[in-house]
Protein backbone atom coordinates (compact mmCIF):
# COMPACT_ATOMS: atom_id res chain seq x y z
CA UNK A 1 0.00 0.00 0.00
CA UNK A 2 2.72 2.76 0.92
CA UNK A 3 4.47 1.73 -2.69
CA UNK A 4 1.85 2.51 -4.51
CA UNK A 5 0.96 5.58 -2.66
CA UNK A 6 4.60 6.57 -3.33
CA UNK A 7 3.80 5.75 -6.88
CA UNK A 8 0.79 8.42 -7.13
CA UNK A 9 2.78 10.31 -5.35
CA UNK A 10 5.74 10.77 -8.06
CA UNK A 11 3.27 10.45 -10.68
CA UNK A 12 1.06 13.36 -9.62
CA UNK A 13 4.42 15.82 -8.63
CA UNK A 14 5.56 15.27 -12.49
CA UNK A 15 2.07 16.42 -13.86
CA UNK A 16 2.25 19.33 -11.13
CA UNK A 17 5.73 20.23 -12.53
CA UNK A 18 5.05 19.97 -16.41
CA UNK A 19 1.78 21.75 -15.95
CA UNK A 20 3.92 24.92 -14.14
CA UNK A 21 6.63 24.73 -16.81
CA UNK A 22 3.96 24.37 -19.85
CA UNK A 23 1.49 27.06 -17.86
CA UNK A 24 1.38 30.64 -19.31
CA UNK A 25 2.65 33.24 -16.37
CA UNK A 26 -0.79 35.07 -15.95
CA UNK A 27 -1.85 31.58 -15.02
CA UNK A 28 0.83 31.22 -13.08
CA UNK A 29 -1.45 31.42 -9.68
CA UNK A 30 -2.91 28.20 -10.59
CA UNK A 31 -0.27 26.40 -11.04
CA UNK A 32 1.20 27.56 -7.53
CA UNK A 33 -1.80 26.35 -5.90
CA UNK A 34 -1.55 23.01 -7.83
CA UNK A 35 1.84 22.96 -6.12
CA UNK A 36 1.59 23.67 -2.45
CA UNK A 37 -1.67 21.33 -2.81
CA UNK A 38 0.77 18.67 -3.86
CA UNK A 39 3.23 19.36 -1.04
CA UNK A 40 0.23 19.14 1.89
CA UNK A 41 -0.71 16.01 0.65
CA UNK A 42 2.32 14.58 0.95
CA UNK A 43 3.22 15.60 4.46
CA UNK A 44 -0.41 14.39 5.58
CA UNK A 45 0.57 10.78 3.81
CA UNK A 46 3.69 11.35 6.16
CA UNK A 47 3.54 9.33 9.45
CA UNK A 48 2.90 11.80 12.32
CA UNK A 49 5.58 11.38 15.36
CA UNK A 50 4.41 9.89 18.25
CA UNK A 51 4.96 10.50 22.26
CA UNK A 52 8.00 9.11 23.37
CA UNK A 53 7.68 7.87 26.95
CA UNK A 54 10.91 8.19 28.73
CA UNK A 55 10.13 5.46 31.11
CA UNK A 56 13.83 5.60 32.60
CA UNK A 57 13.18 8.67 33.80
CA UNK A 58 9.71 8.09 35.17
CA UNK A 59 10.47 5.66 37.68
CA UNK A 60 13.80 7.02 38.51
CA UNK A 61 11.80 9.84 39.79
CA UNK A 62 9.11 7.68 41.24
CA UNK A 63 12.13 5.41 43.09
CA UNK A 64 13.27 8.56 44.62
CA UNK A 65 10.44 9.56 46.06
CA UNK A 66 10.21 6.44 47.37
CA UNK A 67 13.51 5.49 48.82
CA UNK A 68 14.72 9.54 49.12
CA UNK A 69 16.67 11.27 46.76
CA UNK A 70 19.69 10.46 48.54
CA UNK A 71 19.14 6.70 47.00
CA UNK A 72 20.08 7.49 43.18
CA UNK A 73 22.70 4.82 42.89
CA UNK A 74 20.21 2.51 44.12
CA UNK A 75 17.56 3.18 42.12
CA UNK A 76 19.85 2.87 39.45
CA UNK A 77 20.23 -0.56 40.67
CA UNK A 78 16.65 -1.02 40.34
CA UNK A 79 16.07 0.50 36.83
CA UNK A 80 19.41 -2.12 35.74
CA UNK A 81 18.27 -5.41 37.28
CA UNK A 82 14.36 -4.53 35.99
CA UNK A 83 15.45 -4.10 32.43
CA UNK A 84 17.62 -6.97 32.65
CA UNK A 85 14.76 -9.18 32.89
CA UNK A 86 12.95 -7.87 29.27
CA UNK A 87 15.38 -5.76 27.05
CA UNK A 88 17.06 -7.65 24.21
CA UNK A 89 14.36 -10.60 24.45
CA UNK A 90 10.73 -11.46 22.75
CA UNK A 91 8.26 -10.46 24.76
CA UNK A 92 6.80 -13.54 24.94
CA UNK A 93 9.71 -15.03 26.44
CA UNK A 94 9.77 -12.78 29.63
CA UNK A 95 8.11 -15.36 32.55
CA UNK A 96 8.06 -14.60 35.62
CA UNK A 97 11.11 -16.21 36.74
CA UNK A 98 13.08 -13.09 34.99
CA UNK A 99 12.58 -10.84 37.17
CA UNK A 100 14.02 -13.16 40.35
CA UNK A 101 17.35 -11.13 40.55
CA UNK A 102 14.90 -7.98 41.01
CA UNK A 103 13.26 -9.50 43.80
CA UNK A 104 16.48 -10.89 45.59
CA UNK A 105 17.97 -7.20 45.67
CA UNK A 106 14.46 -5.71 46.67
CA UNK A 107 12.83 -8.15 49.69
CA UNK A 108 9.10 -7.73 50.35
CA UNK A 109 9.01 -6.14 54.44
CA UNK A 110 7.57 -8.32 56.65
CA UNK A 111 4.41 -6.48 58.09
CA UNK A 112 2.56 -9.03 60.31
CA UNK A 113 -1.10 -8.76 60.41
CA UNK A 114 -1.38 -6.06 57.88
CA UNK A 115 -0.91 -7.50 54.44
CA UNK A 116 -4.02 -6.77 51.95
CA UNK A 117 -4.30 -8.44 48.91
CA UNK A 118 -6.96 -8.04 46.17
CA UNK A 119 -9.35 -9.23 43.29
CA UNK A 120 -11.35 -6.97 40.99
CA UNK A 121 -11.11 -4.19 44.26
CA UNK A 122 -8.42 -1.85 43.10
CA UNK A 123 -10.37 0.99 43.89
CA UNK A 124 -11.20 0.48 47.57
CA UNK A 125 -7.84 -0.52 48.23
CA UNK A 126 -6.97 2.67 47.08
CA UNK A 127 -8.97 4.34 49.26
CA UNK A 128 -8.46 2.83 52.30
CA UNK A 129 -5.06 3.21 51.90
CA UNK A 130 -5.22 6.73 51.95
CA UNK A 131 -7.51 7.24 54.59
CA UNK A 132 -6.14 4.99 57.11
CA UNK A 133 -2.34 5.91 56.81
CA UNK A 134 -0.48 2.60 57.79
CA UNK A 135 -3.01 0.24 59.02
CA UNK A 136 -2.42 -1.91 55.81
CA UNK A 137 0.07 -2.84 53.64
CA UNK A 138 -0.45 -3.85 50.17
CA UNK A 139 1.49 -4.12 47.23
CA UNK A 140 1.20 -0.56 46.03
CA UNK A 141 3.67 0.15 49.78
CA UNK A 142 6.28 -1.93 48.03
CA UNK A 143 9.04 -0.49 45.67
CA UNK A 144 7.77 -2.54 43.33
CA UNK A 145 4.53 -0.51 42.86
CA UNK A 146 5.75 2.57 41.34
CA UNK A 147 5.60 0.43 38.01
CA UNK A 148 1.88 0.57 38.24
CA UNK A 149 -0.08 1.99 35.08
CA UNK A 150 3.66 1.72 33.19
CA UNK A 151 3.82 -0.49 30.22
CA UNK A 152 7.13 -1.71 28.60
CA UNK A 153 8.77 -5.05 26.80
CA UNK A 154 11.90 -5.22 24.69
CA UNK A 155 13.12 -7.38 21.52
CA UNK A 156 15.61 -9.45 20.03
CA UNK A 157 18.43 -8.02 18.91
CA UNK A 158 17.31 -4.67 20.39
CA UNK A 159 18.71 -3.04 23.41
CA UNK A 160 16.14 -0.62 23.75
CA UNK A 161 13.15 -0.28 26.52
CA UNK A 162 9.71 -0.19 24.79
CA UNK A 163 6.40 1.29 25.50
CA UNK A 164 4.47 0.82 22.74
CA UNK A 165 3.97 -1.98 20.31
CA UNK A 166 3.91 -3.82 22.94
CA UNK A 167 1.38 -7.35 23.27
CA UNK A 168 -1.79 -6.70 26.19
CA UNK A 169 -1.75 -7.19 29.65
CA UNK A 170 -1.92 -10.57 30.52
CA UNK A 171 -2.28 -11.46 27.04
CA UNK A 172 -0.38 -14.92 27.42
CA UNK A 173 3.38 -14.53 28.36
CA UNK A 174 4.57 -11.01 28.17
CA UNK A 175 7.15 -8.76 30.22
CA UNK A 176 4.15 -6.77 32.29
CA UNK A 177 2.05 -9.18 33.16
CA UNK A 178 4.74 -11.53 34.50
CA UNK A 179 6.24 -8.95 36.36
CA UNK A 180 2.86 -8.40 38.41
CA UNK A 181 3.01 -12.40 39.03
CA UNK A 182 6.54 -12.55 40.04
CA UNK A 183 6.13 -9.33 42.69
CA UNK A 184 2.41 -11.23 43.79
CA UNK A 185 4.34 -14.22 44.43
CA UNK A 186 6.97 -12.49 46.61
CA UNK A 187 4.68 -10.21 48.25
CA UNK A 188 2.46 -13.31 49.37
CA UNK A 189 5.39 -15.41 50.61
CA UNK A 190 6.14 -12.34 53.00
CA UNK A 191 3.33 -12.50 54.59
CA UNK A 192 2.50 -13.33 58.60
CA UNK A 193 -0.34 -13.62 60.87
CA UNK A 194 -4.10 -12.27 59.60
CA UNK A 195 -4.34 -11.77 55.91
CA UNK A 196 -6.96 -9.75 54.39
CA UNK A 197 -8.55 -9.98 50.86
CA UNK A 198 -11.09 -7.72 49.48
CA UNK A 199 -13.12 -9.75 46.76
CA UNK A 200 -15.93 -8.17 44.73
CA UNK A 201 -19.55 -8.96 45.17
CA UNK A 202 -20.27 -7.06 42.47
CA UNK A 203 -19.12 -9.80 39.70
CA UNK A 204 -20.28 -13.11 38.56
CA UNK A 205 -17.22 -15.07 40.65
CA UNK A 206 -15.39 -13.38 42.99
CA UNK A 207 -13.15 -16.35 43.37
CA UNK A 208 -11.67 -16.10 39.84
CA UNK A 209 -9.77 -19.15 39.91
CA UNK A 210 -7.80 -17.22 36.74
CA UNK A 211 -6.97 -14.40 38.95
CA UNK A 212 -3.32 -13.50 40.34
CA UNK A 213 -4.58 -13.66 43.44
CA UNK A 214 -5.73 -17.53 42.43
CA UNK A 215 -2.81 -18.67 40.51
CA UNK A 216 0.00 -17.10 42.62
CA UNK A 217 -0.56 -15.05 45.68
CA UNK A 218 -2.79 -17.90 47.71
CA UNK A 219 -0.19 -20.82 47.12
CA UNK A 220 2.47 -18.56 48.07
CA UNK A 221 0.63 -18.10 51.60
CA UNK A 222 1.78 -20.15 54.03
CA UNK A 223 -0.60 -21.92 56.93
CA UNK A 224 1.55 -22.20 58.96
CA UNK A 225 1.80 -18.74 59.39
CA UNK A 226 -1.41 -16.98 57.74
CA UNK A 227 -4.47 -16.66 58.79
CA UNK A 228 -7.13 -15.54 55.79
CA UNK A 229 -9.80 -13.53 56.20
CA UNK A 230 -11.83 -12.50 52.59
CA UNK A 231 -14.08 -9.58 52.63
CA UNK A 232 -16.93 -9.89 50.22
CA UNK A 233 -17.25 -5.81 48.87
CA UNK A 234 -21.37 -5.93 47.73
CA UNK A 235 -23.06 -2.69 45.63
CA UNK A 236 -26.16 -1.85 46.55
CA UNK A 237 -27.58 -3.40 43.27
CA UNK A 238 -25.36 -6.56 43.35
CA UNK A 239 -25.13 -8.73 46.81
CA UNK A 240 -23.49 -11.57 47.20
CA UNK A 241 -22.88 -14.06 50.61
CA UNK A 242 -19.86 -15.71 51.74
CA UNK A 243 -22.09 -18.65 50.88
CA UNK A 244 -21.12 -18.29 46.93
CA UNK A 245 -19.76 -21.12 45.39
CA UNK A 246 -16.37 -19.64 44.23
CA UNK A 247 -16.14 -18.62 48.17
CA UNK A 248 -16.86 -21.96 49.01
CA UNK A 249 -13.79 -23.69 46.46
CA UNK A 250 -11.98 -21.07 47.94
CA UNK A 251 -12.30 -22.15 51.53
CA UNK A 252 -11.69 -25.71 50.29
CA UNK A 253 -8.26 -24.66 47.62
CA UNK A 254 -7.17 -22.69 50.85
CA UNK A 255 -7.56 -26.08 53.08
CA UNK A 256 -7.52 -24.73 56.47
CA UNK A 257 -10.85 -23.99 57.98
CA UNK A 258 -9.86 -23.00 60.94
CA UNK A 259 -8.07 -20.30 59.70
CA UNK A 260 -10.24 -18.95 57.03
CA UNK A 261 -13.08 -16.29 57.98
CA UNK A 262 -15.36 -14.40 55.73
CA UNK A 263 -17.47 -11.79 55.67
CA UNK A 264 -19.46 -9.57 53.32
CA UNK A 265 -19.80 -5.70 53.34
CA UNK A 266 -21.10 -2.75 51.69
CA UNK A 267 -18.79 -0.32 49.16
CA UNK A 268 -18.64 2.89 49.69
CA UNK A 269 -20.88 4.69 46.88
CA UNK A 270 -18.84 7.92 46.93
CA UNK A 271 -15.68 7.71 48.69
CA UNK A 272 -14.80 10.93 48.43
CA UNK A 273 -17.06 12.44 50.02
CA UNK A 274 -16.41 9.85 53.18
CA UNK A 275 -13.06 10.36 52.93
CA UNK A 276 -13.52 13.90 53.45
CA UNK A 277 -15.64 13.71 56.42
CA UNK A 278 -13.26 11.20 57.85
CA UNK A 279 -10.68 13.48 58.22
CA UNK A 280 -12.99 16.35 59.32
CA UNK A 281 -13.25 14.38 62.26
CA UNK A 282 -10.45 12.71 62.50
CA UNK A 283 -11.03 9.00 62.82
CA UNK A 284 -9.45 6.54 61.63
CA UNK A 285 -9.63 2.43 62.44
CA UNK A 286 -8.52 2.15 65.64
CA UNK A 287 -11.21 4.69 66.70
CA UNK A 288 -15.23 4.51 67.34
CA UNK A 289 -17.50 5.67 64.65
CA UNK A 290 -20.91 7.26 66.87
CA UNK A 291 -20.12 10.38 65.84
CA UNK A 292 -20.71 9.93 61.89
CA UNK A 293 -23.77 8.34 62.38
CA UNK A 294 -25.83 11.46 61.63
CA UNK A 295 -24.12 11.99 58.39
CA UNK A 296 -25.15 10.19 55.40
CA UNK A 297 -25.30 6.73 54.24
CA UNK A 298 -22.29 6.52 52.45
CA UNK A 299 -20.25 7.44 55.94
CA UNK A 300 -22.51 5.16 57.53
CA UNK A 301 -21.42 2.34 54.89
CA UNK A 302 -17.42 3.42 55.14
CA UNK A 303 -17.95 3.19 59.32
CA UNK A 304 -19.22 0.05 59.32
CA UNK A 305 -16.77 -1.18 56.68
CA UNK A 306 -14.08 0.13 58.91
CA UNK A 307 -15.22 -1.33 61.89
CA UNK A 308 -15.75 -4.49 60.57
CA UNK A 309 -12.06 -4.42 58.92
CA UNK A 310 -10.54 -2.98 62.15
CA UNK A 311 -12.45 -5.48 64.97
CA UNK A 312 -13.96 -8.07 63.05
CA UNK A 313 -17.27 -8.04 64.56
CA UNK A 314 -20.43 -8.81 61.71
CA UNK A 315 -23.23 -6.80 63.08
CA UNK A 316 -25.96 -4.66 61.72
CA UNK A 317 -25.82 -1.33 62.19
CA UNK A 318 -28.61 0.92 62.48
CA UNK A 319 -28.02 4.78 63.84
CA UNK A 320 -30.02 6.38 65.93
CA UNK A 321 -33.03 8.87 63.54
CA UNK A 322 -30.57 11.53 62.20
CA UNK A 323 -31.90 14.87 62.95
CA UNK A 324 -33.75 17.92 60.68
CA UNK A 325 -30.66 18.83 59.20
CA UNK A 326 -30.32 15.64 57.26
CA UNK A 327 -32.57 13.12 55.36
CA UNK A 328 -35.18 12.23 57.02
CA UNK A 329 -35.46 7.97 58.20
CA UNK A 330 -33.34 5.55 59.68
CA UNK A 331 -30.69 4.42 56.92
CA UNK A 332 -29.59 0.78 57.83
CA UNK A 333 -26.22 -0.41 56.69
CA UNK A 334 -26.03 -4.34 55.78
CA UNK A 335 -22.85 -5.79 57.01
CA UNK A 336 -23.00 -9.42 57.76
Amino acid sequence: MAKRLQSLWMTLLLVSVTMMLLQPQEVEGTGRWWWKWLCCLHRAEEPQPTEVIDLKKEVMTKCQEFLGNDNTDRCNEFWDRFTGAFVNKAPQTVTPEAYNDLIKEHPIPKEKDKVLLWSKTKHMVTFLSKLTEKHFFHIGDTIFGIMDEAVWCGKNNNKDVLTSGCPEYMDGVEPVGSYWKRVSQAFAEAAEGTVTVLLSGAVDTPFDTNSIFAVDELPKLDPKKVTLRVILINTESQRKTCDDKSLKDLEKKWGHPEKYHCRHTLECPTANGCQKKFHQVGLYFHTTLPTLYTHTSTCLCCSSMFTLLSNWESTTLTPPAPSNDHTSGHIQIYVG
